[in-house]
């Protein structure tokens, strides 16, 4: 799976013209915080759903194409998911830890001071690395793996999305502190079993960070 993410991000990288990496500025990012998740469906499983909260946290690449425009590959660990209430077992919480590699073109502007804007879009991919139920009524367990919950669910393991957002960077001296929110609309139908509705993510994200120009 790591070996996925690498090529991937290589392969975004390989399509920026190695003139234009070397004439602009590169920096690199550390970022931590978290989502607020949910899903949008109509499966009537899940009628009485609610959102759950997460951790989600990693470093990002940003390569400056043009005086106001970058490009940033992230990669991060993310907890996404949600809640439901059935009858019997009361409320049950589902989480699911994702890779997250998003790709983002961001628009960025200085009204002075040192202090960077900035709103971007972009895509991202996600590659499953646990699915856990949470709750006092499943099977007397305070967690099970998804699939031992339910041998016969039926799910992908990699989801796929547009994101956009918001970013300020404050001066630190050399380095730059980040504050952004994001909204990450997923696209891929979370469910592949055949008699479901479709089930896909909603998130929303608040991340702080720390940004160290590596060339100017």
């Amino acid at each position: 799976m790591v070996g996925r993410v690498v090529v991937a991000a290589a392969f975004v990288l390989a399509l920026i013209p190695a003139s234009r990496v070397e004439a602009q500025t590169i920096t690199l990012g550390v970022k931590a915080g978290g989502n607020l998740a949910g899903i949008s469906t109509d499966e009537p499983l899940f009628r009485n759903r609610g959102s759950s909260r997460g951790f989600v946290g990693g470093g990002s690449l940003a390569i400056g194409l043009a005086e106001l425009s970058v490009v940033q590959v992230e990669v991060l660990y993310s907890r996404r998911g949600f809640t439901f209430r059935q009858k019997g077992i009361g409320e049950v919480q589902v989480k699911t830890d994702y890779i997250e590699v998003p790709i983002l073109l961001k628009g960025q502007w200085t009204p002075g001071q040192g202090v960077k804007s900035g709103i971007y879009v972009g895509a991202e991919i996600l590659f499953e690395q646990k699915c856990a139920l949470e709750g006092a009524g499943i099977g007397g367990a305070d967690e099970l793996l998804c699939e031992t919950a339910d041998p016969t669910l039926q799910r992908s393991s990699t989801d796929y999305g547009l994101v956009t957002g918001f970013e300020v960077v404050l001066p630190l001296g050399a380095i730059g502190l980040s504050i952004e929110g994001r909204y990450n609309y997923g696209l891929s139908n979370l469910s592949t079993q055949n008699d479901a509705e479709s089930i896909k993510s909603r998130v929303w994200t608040l991340m702080g960070g720390l940004v160290v120009p590596i060339k100017r």
